[in-house]
């Protein structure tokens, strides 16, 4: 008698051996697409994050061309400061799309007529996994436009001194650095730009660093000291932002001199001098302090100046020569028709060359605000237009102070400190490991003259 098979015998181990197969096939399918898809999340995060590159690219592109557009330069220019920046990246010119465009976004060739500055920048990135499915590289673009703000202040760090050096980084550690502004000399020197081994630098909006047309620029052997680099001529020499701003009124009162040794206070008037020694401490009243022929000079070992609470009508220091009287307002030398000016003081050693001025020395500080409205808004130091003594920060702090305006001085810095003020002086040296911070408080400063054309702002990405 035949037997029958046993239930589980040969039909049950065929049907779980095909089971298997397919749970096998399934796998491996659940498999490849997994690993297609971690390659499609590596691929796509690689192609973001190199378009977030580029779209920065395109933005500092952009400012950067509208900022010197803005400033009277040619399309020209914008263009090369352009090429510098994607070059700097690695990113080849023939990858960057430039659009000068008037104020109906319709292109123009005429600088003078741009209002918006459009910059696309393309390029490909390798793809890791979709090369697999005929897919090699994945196409990139960035587009930015910037809208000029016309008229403006051209620069924040504003040299006016036409010959000689007007820009001096010395010292191994030296460095001035400016924020969102350019820094431009007027000098027609061939080394109206000397920098190395010490660095200078203009960084975000409005960034640039130019010399008077015919000058030049030492940056070293591959411009290292200079960013950005290189520095750019300029077509039209920088005018005094505050030509208008008059001189302040005579005070009356008598002359006379101010020393503090401990803690002291005092207001507004015309002085002779005013010193604060070490460990001393000044107080100002708000008002305008006239010194005459003689220093402000704030000497190191913690002593500090500062205004009077509140200090809503702020203070303003306003330095002339002597000979100073309410028949003779304008005393400075050279002072005649024919417009001639004395050359700035040059910079020296130690405290022998302090001789007039505004001066700090190291471990001081002076923080003191300016008017926050009327005549002198913003305004904290003031020169005499003719007055050819140096403006002498030997170390210490000056963090508000708003603007210093001394368009016949050199200003001599030497320390480390920060300093929120536009500067509009004939020339700059840095020496002694000097590292300068400008990053201007727009509410602590006289931005611009508005009797002059040239007051506005910094041009904006609007795309």
């Amino acid at each position: 008698m035949q037997e029958r098979p046993q239930r589980g015998g040969f039909f049950t181990r065929s049907r779980r051996r095909r089971e298997r197969g397919q749970t096998i096939a399934l796998a491996a399918a659940a498999g490849v697409l997994c690993i297609v898809l971690s390659g499609l999340v590596i691929d796509y995060g690689q192609a973001s994050s190199d378009r977030r590159f580029l779209q920065g690219i395109a933005d500092d592109s952009a400012i950067s061309a509208a900022s010197l557009v803005q400033r009277g330069q040619t399309e020209s220019v914008a263009t090369s400061r352009v090429n510098v920046i994607v070059g700097t990246n690695n990113i080849a010119s023939n990858n960057v799309t430039i659009q000068y465009l008037d104020s109906s976004q319709v292109a123009t060739a005429v600088a003078s007529d741009v209002m918006y500055v459009t910059v696309t920048v393309t390029g490909t990135v390798n793809n890791r996994f979709m090369s697999v499915v005929g897919m090699p590289t994945t196409a990139l673009s960035a587009t930015a436009q910037a809208k000029l703000n016309p008229p403006r202040m051209p620069c924040l760090l504003c040299l006016l001194g036409t010959s000689g050096t007007g820009i001096s980084i010395q010292g191994n550690s030296s460095s001035l650095t400016v924020n969102n502004g350019a820094i431009i000399t007027n000098s027609t020197s061939n080394t109206a730009i000397s920098a190395g081994p010490g660095t200078l630098t203009s960084t975000g909006s409005g960034a640039a660093i130019g010399y008077g047309t015919g000058g030049g620029a030492s940056c070293g052997n591959a411009g290292q000291y200079c960013n950005p680099y290189p520095p750019i001529a300029e077509t039209t020499p920088v005018s005094d932002p505050f030509a208008g701003i008059a001189y302040p009124p005579y005070p009356g009162g008598s002359l006379t001199a101010s020393s503090c040794s401990s803690t002291c206070t005092i207001s507004a008037g015309q002085y002779s001098s005013i010193t604060v020694s070490s460990g001393g401490t000044l107080h100002l009243n708000a008002g305008i302090y006239i010194i005459v022929g003689g220093m402000f000079n704030v000497q190191g070992g913690s002593s500090s100046v500062d205004c009077v609470s509140p200090c809503t009508a702020g203070v303003m220091l306003f330095f002339t020569c002597t000979g100073y009287s309410s028949s003779n307002l304008t005393p400075c030398p050279n002072e005649s028709s024919n417009g001639a000016k004395t050359s700035a003081t040059a910079c020296g050693n130690g405290n022998s060359w302090q001789t007039s001025g505004f001066a700090t020395q190291a471990n001081s500080t002076v923080n003191f605000a300016p008017a926050s409205s009327g005549t002198y808004k913003g305004l904290g130091i003031f020169y005499d237009r003719w007055n050819p003594a140096p403006v002498s920060i030997y170390g210490g702090t000056a963090p508000n102070i708003g603007t210093v305006y001394a368009p016949d001085s050199q200003l001599c810095m030497q320390g480390g400190s920060s300093y929120q003020s536009t500067l509009v002086v004939s020339g700059i040296s840095l020496s002694g490991g000097a590292q300068i911070s400008v990053d201007l408080t727009q509410s602590e400063n006289i931005y611009a003259d508005p009797t002059n054309p040239v007051a506005g702002a910094a041009p904006n990405l609007i795309v």
